[in-house]
C-alpha cells in the first residue's frame, strides 16, 4: 500500500511539472524551477535542458541544476549527449528517449583513457536524454543523470512525461529559450569566475579537459590565435576550433573571449593564493 501512495503521489507530481512546464515556455515562471522539480521527481542527481548546434558544434546550456550543489560536484554539470547519441543526435525523433547504459552496452562510447573529450566519468550510472525537437541544426533535449542505478517506476516516469514535455517545447512562446539561454550562460561564468573554485588549467583538470583541449586554453592564455594555436599543434584551425566547441561546452563558455576572461581571472586567484 506504501508504494502505491507513493506512486499515486509521484503521478500526481508529474501533472503539476507538466503544468508548470507549460507555463514556463509560455513566459510565466522559470525552466530551473520546472528542471529542478523533474530531477527531484525521478531522483536524478542532475538535470539540464540542452540546444545543441551542429554547424558550430556548439552546446548551449538552457537550463540545468545539480542536487549536488556545494556538496559533491563543484564545477558545473555537463552534457553527455555526444557521446551517448552519436550521430543520432541531430536526427533524433521529437520525443525519443536515448539512454547511457544502452549506448555503454552497444560499445558505441569510447573507453577510459582513449583520447577523446567524449568520455562519460564512471561515477554516472545512468544518463537518459529526451529529445524535445531536432530542427534546422539544432537539437534540443532534456538530460538527466543517475549517480545510482534509477528505479524502473522513477523511467516510466520520464517515459510518461516523454510526449507531453516534447509536444509543449515545440509550442513554447518564441524567444523564452534564447533568453534564458544569455541568462543562465551569464549566471555560469560568473560563478565560475568569481567564487575562485574554478580554475581552468588547476592541475586537478575540474573541467574534464582533455589533454589537447588543455593545452589549447593553455596556450589561449598565453595570448596565442587560433592560427598561432594550430601551428604551434602542428594541426589544422578547424581542429582548433573543434577543441574550443569543446571546451566552451565544459567551461560553460560560449566565446574565446569568455573562456579567456575564465583562464586569466583563474590565473589571477592562483597568483593571489601563491602569494
Amino acid at each position: 500500500m506504501g508504494y502505491v501512495n507513493t506512486e499515486y503521489r509521484s503521478v500526481s507530481d508529474s501533472l503539476g511539472i507538466v503544468a508548470n512546464w507549460m507555463g514556463a515556455l509560455q513566459g510565466h515562471g522559470e525552466l530551473t524551477d520546472v528542471l529542478n522539480e523533474l530531477m527531484v521527481l525521478t531522483h536524478a542527481d542532475a538535470a539540464m535542458i540542452v540546444r545543441a548546434t551542429q554547424a558550430e558544434n556548439k552546446v548551449t546550456y538552457v537550463a540545468r541544476c545539480n542536487a549536488q550543489t556545494g556538496k559533491a560536484w563543484p564545477v558545473p554539470v555537463q552534457s553527455h549527449g555526444d557521446a551517448i547519441m552519436g550521430e543520432g543526435r541531430f536526427s533524433s525523433k521529437a520525443g525519443s528517449i536515448w539512454k547511457l547504459t544502452e549506448a555503454r552496452s552497444s560499445e558505441l562510447l569510447p573507453r577510459q583513457g582513449e583520447a577523446t573529450p567524449e568520455i562519460v566519468p564512471e561515477e554516472i550510472r545512468e544518463a537518459v536524454i529526451i529529445s524535445l525537437l531536432t530542427e534546422n541544426g539544432h537539437a534540443d533535449s532534456v538530460e538527466l543523470h543517475f549517480r545510482k542505478t534509477p528505479a524502473q517506476h522513477n523511467l516510466d516516469l520520464i517515459v510518461m512525461l516523454t510526449s507531453t514535455l516534447s509536444t509543449c517545447w515545440r509550442r513554447r512562446l518564441p524567444g523564452v529559450v534564447a533568453r534564458r539561454a544569455v541568462r543562465t550562460r551569464l549566471r555560469d561564468v560568473s560563478a565560475q569566475s568569481d567564487s575562485g573554485e574554478f580554475a581552468v588549467l588547476d592541475i586537478k583538470n575540474p573541467a574534464r579537459l582533455s589533454r589537447c583541449e588543455f593545452r589549447v586554453c593553455t596556450l589561449l592564455g598565453e595570448g596565442m590565435t587560433v592560427k598561432s594555436i594550430a601551428e604551434s599543434l602542428s594541426v589544422c584551425q578547424a581542429t582548433v576550433r573543434s577543441h574550443l566547441g569543446s571546451i566552451f561546452s565544459k567551461t560553460g563558455t560560449s566565446s574565446q573571449i569568455e573562456l579567456l576572461h575564465l583562464i586569466n581571472k583563474s590565473n589571477e586567484n592562483t597568483r593571489v593564493r601563491v602569494a
